[in-house]
């Protein structure tokens, strides 16, 4: 499957504003370490410079189809929409990748609001039933012990960040 191409796709029908921005899918190969496949559950997805990377081993090892790769590309760029809100030139960009580091390890309701946000904005965009679906789908999957063990410990995390699946349906029923 070509990322790219289907990001572009969604991008140009569900993001106009950003049509001037320049977004590229790019692998992130330095992530595809054993210990990180062994624990991921869910496409690990970075963003830096309007460039969406993502571990390549995950994408293949989970079998994502192109429906949960596009809520998963759509909340990208939903991100991507945040980022450009501020107008930051590269040293502002820095000083703020570096408060958002902090604030991931110190503050979790800091980066609760960030991706709250993000899914309020595909939501907006009228993929909240995609992005219901991939979340469903994704805690339905089967699994081996270890990787139950360690699904267990991820949508614990994800529950604490994240809306709740009622709470997403609401979101999509209201808009």
């Amino acid at each position: 499957m070509d990322y790219e191409k289907l990001m572009l796709k969604i991008k140009n029908k569900y993001f106009p504003e950003l049509k001037d921005v320049d977004v590229h899918v790019k692998p992130l190969w330095i992530l595809n370490i054993w210990l990180l496949d062994l624990i991921s559950f869910r496409p690990l997805m970075w963003i830096f410079n309007n460039n969406i990377y993502y571990n390549p081993s995950v994408i293949k090892k989970r079998k994502y189809n192109k429906k949960t790769l596009s809520a998963i590309f759509a909340h990208e760029l939903a991100h991507i929409v945040q980022n450009n809100r501020r107008r930051l030139n590269w040293f502002q960009k820095i000083i703020l990748i570096l408060k958002e580091w902090e604030s991931t390890i110190f503050d979790k309701k800091y980066i609760s609001r960030i991706e709250k946000e993000a899914d309020r904005i595909v939501i907006k965009k009228g993929l909240g039933k995609l992005l219901i679906e991939t979340r469903k789908s994704e805690k339905d999957e089967k699994l081996g012990k270890i990787h139950r063990i360690m699904k267990k410990k991820y949508y614990s995390r994800v529950n604490r960040i994240y809306y709740s699946d009622k709470d997403l349906e609401k979101l999509v029923k209201k808009k």
